[in-house]
């Protein structure tokens, strides 16, 4: 009448304890390749945000100097300290300058800000210019009397 079925309680499967070594590579193989995807990735949005952060300092920079002649009538800052004292333009740094000769002032602003930028103010008795410069990216501002 009826069939004598032989049932295992515990199965083949339910005894296993781990992971095979395949399961575990299949792992190590998708995590590297999620890896090789992301990290170029992270480089290339740190290296956008570098590049903007270097366009805003100059653009900063350059937008403190027409707002101290806007509200000068006309006349030029002749060192860095004008522009600081007026609130013009913060940097960490006091009158002091990279080079002082006859014919001109330098000094710089936000240094290393992102890490490798330059910000070299230039200031003539007929004006200024304004030189920034990132990895291969250069920016230039000059006004003259």
């Amino acid at each position: 009448m009826g069939h004598k079925y032989n049932i295992d309680k515990k199965s083949k499967f339910s005894r296993r304890k781990g992971f095979t070594i395949v399961e575990l590579i299949v792992v190590i193989v998708i995590l590297g390749i999620v890896t090789a995807i992301a990290v170029p990735t992270y480089y290339g949005v740190t290296e956008s945000s570098n590049k903007k952060t270097f366009e805003t300092n100059h653009n900063i920079i350059v937008s403190g100097i027409n707002m101290y002649i806007s509200a000068h009538n006309g006349a030029y800052p002749t060192k860095a300290g004008d522009l600081k004292n007026g609130k013009y333009i913060a940097f960490d740094d006091s009158d002091d300058f990279i080079a002082d000769d006859d014919n001109s002032k330098v000094c710089e602003f936000f240094r290393d800000e992102p890490k490798g930028a330059t910000y070299i103010l230039t200031f003539t008795e007929n004006g200024f210019e304004l030189v920034s410069n990132y990895k291969d990216n250069e920016l230039r501002f000059e006004r003259y009397k």
